[in-house]
């Protein structure tokens, strides 16, 4: 009975990832703020949503209704994290795309009254947000003049593909600049607790070596601290790399490398015999930074015209 009892209490944990957040809490306005930042295309996506009923397939407006009330479920939560967006977007993509199908766009006046309405006093709430709670996020008139404009662009198909063609071309900028330029930028929202260049000081060393000689996958490493990855999918192919956490060690700690986290720097560097070129190394954001050490004989090449950094007690 105890795996019957399994199916329900699986969910334990999820539900109170959800309602703590686990280090993970956002604002409620976490995703607009990522939308209106990165993904213009989504924002429009989600404007159309507000004509969802001069939509004619069903399943488009079924699209809109699902997407704006995934939106909202996951911005009450309060675990949120940007890999989380996928999840949200994807029916506010195809609502996006099916903005061509309203055009032209012909409002009773009464609904155009409404509208307007609605744009005025939306614009002078976020006035009063601005102003009142020294609100620092642009997405509220964001989203009020892409509706605005939107509301012209539905009137003409020709404008309207243009626009549609403007968001696509940002969205895609913004992919590029991301992706190739500032993949581990610490002020991008999208950036999160991501792997930092530093990795490659000791990955590139031990890449090159094994790339020179098949045999240096065997090469024996510590990596002594709390949490080392992604360094053991990065070198999972090296057989002879041990990880050790919390109190744990080696029973002989000289290697061919190690990487030491911090605070236990002293500790190991006192029980070392040989010597080592270092440098310092940070996995990835909210972690203290690390030394790396490379055993000076075997990674001199990589270090040409250098003393080596630390030198130990010698043979022992």
């Amino acid at each position: 009975w105890s795996g019957v009892k399994g199916l329900y209490q699986a969910y334990g944990a999820w539900f109170a990832t959800g309602t703590e957040g686990h280090g993970h809490e956002k604002p409620h306005d976490y995703w607009i703020r990522l939308i209106g930042r990165y993904e213009l295309p989504v924002a429009l996506g989600l404007v159309t949503c507000v004509f969802c009923q001069q939509l004619k397939n069903i399943s488009l407006r079924y699209l809109a209704v699902y997407g704006v009330g995934i939106l909202v479920a996951y911005s009450i939560v309060k675990y949120k994290t940007p890999w989380c967006i996928i999840s949200i977007v994807w029916p506010l993509l195809f609502v996006f795309g099916a903005g061509v199908s309203l055009t032209p766009l012909r409002l009773r006046w009464r609904d155009s009254q409404i509208l307007i309405s609605t744009l005025l006093v939306a614009t002078g709430l976020a006035i009063w947000f601005a102003v009142s709670r020294k609100y620092e996020f642009f997405w509220p008139f964001l989203f009020i003049g892409a509706l605005t404009v939107y509301l012209m662009a539905l009137r003409d198909r020709s404008i309207l593909l243009t626009v549609q063609a403007l968001a696509l071309a940002v969205s895609l900028g913004w992919a590029i600049w991301l992706n190739y330029f500032r993949c581990t930028t610490d002020t991008e929202p999208y950036v999160y607790v991501q792997t930092y260049n530093d990795v490659f000081k000791l990955t590139r060393p031990l890449l090159t070596l094994a790339e020179r000689d098949p045999t240096s996958y065997g090469l024996t490493g510590h990596l002594i601290r709390t949490s080392s990855y992604p360094l053991p999918w990065m070198l999972g192919d090296f057989t002879r790399v041990g990880y050790y956490e919390h109190e744990t060690l080696p029973p002989t700690l000289d290697a061919d490398f190690l990487l030491v986290q911090g605070d236990r720097v002293k500790e190991i560097e006192g029980k070392l015999h040989k010597s080592y070129y270092t440098e310092p190394l940070t996995i990835r954001p909210y972690q203290d930074t690390s030394k790396v050490y490379f055993e000076a004989n075997r990674f001199k090449d990589f270090f040409p015209g250098r003393a080596p950094d630390f030198t130990g007690k010698g043979p022992g």
